[in-house]
C-alpha cells in the first residue's frame, strides 16, 4: 500500500517537472524554489556563486551602475519606461530623469541598470569574440538593494524593477546574475508564475478616490524635523511580522525630499499610532486624464478600523489639495493595507513576489507582512 502511494507521489513529482520544464522554460533554468523541489533546505541560498544559462546573454547586455550611466543611457532609460513600462496602451508611464534619481540614489548599496543593444558587428580573433553593439539599447532592467527579515533570518536582495522594453526574459537572468556578484539573492514582482514558490502573494486593488474625503486633525505629514515618529513604528514592526522587505532608510529620505513619497504620521497626544507612505505612481490615465497615487505601505499601531481608514482619507485629501489630478489610488493588500477601504475597487488583479536564489517553502499571509518598496 505504502509503495503504491510513494510510486505514486514520484510520478507526480516526475510529471510537473517536465511539465514546467516544457511549458515555461525560462522559469526552470533561473535559480528559484520550484514546486518540484521537495529536497531543498528553507531559507538558504540554491547557489553559492552565480552560474550562466541558456537565458544569460553577457554578450548583448550590459550592467551597469546607476551612478554611473551618462546622459544619453540615462535618456534612453526613462524613454524605453515611458513606451514599455506598463501593459495597458491607456495607462502611460510619466517617469522623468529627475524621478528615477530619487529612486536610485541613498541607498547602502550599489543600484545598478541594464540594457540589451543588439549586436551590429562580430569579429573573431583566436579565442576571443569581440561583438560591437548598437547604441540605442531594446530593452532595461534595473534593481537597488533592499533588506528582508524573513522569521529569524536577516539577508539582504536586489529588488529588481523596471523591467520594460523587449528580451525581458534575457535581461531578468542576466540582470540577476551580474547582480548577485555583489548581493547573492534577488527579490522579483510578477503575476503568479506556475511552477515557481511564491514568497507572498496578494491582491492589488485600483479605486477611484472619494469625492469627499475625511479630515483628521491627528494626521502629520513626515518631513526631516519629526522623522523620529516614522523611525519609532518602524523599528517596532520588525518584531511583530513575519515578513519585513524595506529599502534603506536614506532611500526613503531621498524620496520623502524629492516629494515622490508622501508619508503621514497618526500621532496622538506625541505617540505616533499609525504611518502611511504613499507615493506618486507616475502613472497617467490618458483616456480620462487622471493622475495616480499609489498606497506603498501603512502601519497600524494601535487604532480601531475606522479611525485607520479615516487617517488614510485625510492623508489623501491633503495630497490631491495640492494637485486635483490625482483621481486613482492602488494598494497591495499586504499588511495593515488589507484593511483600506475606499469603496468598491475599480480593478482587482493578483500579483506576488518572488525570491531568485533563496529558498521559502511556505508563502507568508500576505497580512502578516510588510513590504516598504
Amino acid at each position: 500500500m505504502y509503495d503504491i502511494i510513494i510510486y505514486g507521489l514520484l510520478i507526480i513529482i516526475v510529471v510537473r517537472f517536465f511539465y514546467v520544464h516544457a511549458k515555461y522554460p525560462f522559469w526552470s533554468h533561473m535559480p528559484m524554489h520550484h514546486t518540484y523541489d521537495i529536497m531543498v533546505k528553507d531559507c538558504t541560498y540554491i547557489q553559492q556563486y552565480p552560474l550562466r544559462h541558456k537565458y544569460t546573454n553577457p554578450l548583448l547586455i550590459k550592467t551597469l551602475s546607476f551612478l554611473d550611466l551618462n546622459d544619453a543611457y540615462l535618456k534612453y532609460f526613462v524613454e524605453l519606461l515611458q513606451i514599455g513600462y506598463t501593459n495597458d496602451d491607456s495607462i502611460l508611464c510619466t517617469l522623468q530623469q529627475k524621478n528615477l534619481r530619487a529612486y536610485m540614489t541613498g541607498h547602502n548599496g550599489n543600484a545598478l541598470v541594464s540594457f540589451y543593444c543588439n549586436p551590429i558587428y562580430k569579429s573573431v580573433s583566436g579565442p576571443s569574440v569581440q561583438v560591437d553593439l548598437e547604441p540605442e539599447p531594446q530593452g532595461c532592467v534595473a534593481s537597488y538593494p533592499v533588506q528582508m527579515q524573513l522569521g529569524t533570518h536577516c539577508i539582504q536582495l536586489n529588488y529588481i524593477t523596471y523591467i520594460s522594453g523587449k528580451h525581458k526574459q534575457e535581461l531578468i537572468a542576466t540582470h540577476d546574475y551580474n547582480a548577485r556578484k555583489q548581493v547573492n539573492a534577488s527579490l522579483l514582482r510578477a503575476s503568479n508564475v506556475i511552477g515557481i514558490q511564491p514568497l507572498l502573494q496578494f491582491t492589488v486593488k485600483t479605486c477611484r478616490l472619494p469625492r469627499y474625503l475625511y479630515k483628521v486633525k491627528e494626521i502629520v505629514q513626515i518631513y526631516k524635523q519629526n522623522w523620529a515618529f516614522a523611525l519609532d513604528i518602524l523599528e517596532e514592526v520588525h518584531r511583530i511580522r513575519d515578513l519585513v522587505i524595506k529599502i534603506d532608510v536614506g532611500a526613503i529620505r531621498a524620496r520623502i525630499e524629492a516629494e515622490e513619497w508622501y508619508v503621514y504620521a497618526f500621532v496622538h497626544r506625541g505617540e505616533p499610532l499609525a504611518l502611511y507612505f504613499i507615493e506618486n505612481a507616475h502613472m497617467l490615465y490618458e483616456n480620462d486624464n487622471m493622475k495616480t497615487l499609489r498606497l506603498v505601505a501603512s502601519i497600524n499601531n494601535g487604532l480601531n478600523i475606522d479611525k485607520f481608514n479615516a487617517g488614510f482619507q485625510d492623508c489623501l485629501r491633503r495630497i490631491v489639495k495640492m494637485n486635483l489630478d490625482y483621481k486613482i489610488v492602488t494598494m497591495d493588500c499586504i499588511g495593515d493595507n488589507a484593511s483600506i477601504m475606499l469603496g468598491q475597487p475599480v480593478e482587482q488583479e493578483q500579483s506576488a513576489y518572488y525570491l531568485i536564489n533563496w529558498t521559502c517553502k511556505t508563502a507568508v499571509i500576505p497580512e502578516n507582512a510588510l513590504i516598504v518598496l
